[in-house]
């Protein structure tokens, strides 16, 4: 039998990063880093030294860290993840943060009563939350779960992921099951908003839409790194030849239901795009949305990721 010590001095160990190897061994012993660093004399049994093996194989090809443990950590929370879809982002965080603040600080808040044991805050009127593209259902449940712990009720607040993939779809829905408490997300399948069914718009009064939907460019993809070619679904990736084609027809779409009288008076989106497609996104805007407001955040590289944009409809 092997120790740890054999195994990072195997010959495909040398390959890899050392902080990879340790991190796929202490996978293998459900064991985190700190062991493997402290206890490098520990054996494994056959059965594992074949698998630490096979795992730094499949990491030589390039394959992804978080889809070899199938999972990865989000706002501090481990979502399960395969390949239907994305591995959650960094980036993606500052999506969560902006969104979480402007429930916070927009919404109105009813009060808690004092003389109650067990004093929830709630909305203020009808909230529809939609999280188009949802992949791992890591946006919607992360402000889900948010809510909760903020002892936040929910009974005002409709929480919707829609997704094409059903594969995705059955990982959100599973990560849902395992991070929530309380709080049941309906999720959809369902290309873009095409398939959601519009009563959802026409009982709700202020709809806010989170989005992080395909925005590379055929060019920008053929150029991605092997790990994300190879291993991460292209349909979640690509978005026709200059990388706006989804976000393109979703503010067609909404359009649509606008002209349909059935959009809420108040839309707020909140969208992860490229940096250098901030004058498409404007041009989109403006086009079918021209008294909307929009804003731009900046990544930790101080990249403008983010952007929301405010659909005020005249009453």
């Amino acid at each position: 039998m092997k120790t740890i010590r054999d195994l990072l001095n195997d010959s495909d160990a040398i390959i890899l990063p050392r902080e990879e190897c340790e991190l796929l061994i202490a996978l293998v012993l459900k064991k985190d880093r700190v062991f493997v660093l402290a206890h490098p004399e520990a054996t494994l049994t056959s059965r594992q030294e074949k698998r630490v093996k096979r795992y730094f194989t499949r990491r030589i090809a390039h394959e992804p860290l978080a889809l070899i443990a199938k999972n990865k950590e989000f706002f501090g929370r481990n979502f399960w993840i395969n390949k239907h879809t994305l591995v959650p982002r960094p980036e993606t965080e500052l999506l969560v943060e902006k969104t979480w603040e402007y429930i916070l600080s927009t919404l109105k808040f009813l009060e808690p009563s004092h003389a109650s044991q067990s004093a929830h805050a709630s909305f203020d009127g009808h909230v529809l939350l939609i999280d188009v593209g949802t992949g791992s259902g890591n946006i919607l449940i992360t402000l889900a779960r948010e809510m909760e712990e903020k002892n936040i009720s929910q009974k005002n607040v409709e929480l919707v992921g829609v997704d094409i993939s059903l594969g995705a779809l059955r990982v959100a829905r599973k990560n849902a099951r395992k991070i929530l408490s309380n709080t049941s997300p309906r999720f959809f399948h369902s290309d873009l908003l095409s398939a959601l069914p519009r009563t959802l718009f026409q009982r709700t009064k202020r709809l806010i839409l989170t989005a992080n939907l395909p925005y590379l460019s055929r060019l920008r993809y053929e150029n991605a790194p092997k790990d994300v070619r190879q291993y991460e679904p292209k349909s979640a990736l690509v978005s026709g030849a200059d990388g706006f084609s989804h976000y393109r027809t979703l503010f067609e779409t909404l359009f649509e239901i606008e002209q349909k009288n059935i959009l809420p008076h108040s839309v707020t989106l909140f969208l992860e795009i490229d940096p250098q497609q901030r004058a498409l996104l404007r041009e989109a805007v403006s086009r079918y949305f021209p008294r909307a407001s929009l804003l731009f955040f900046q990544d930790l590289a101080h990249r403008f990721r983010i952007a929301r944009i405010e659909i005020e409809k005249l009453p």
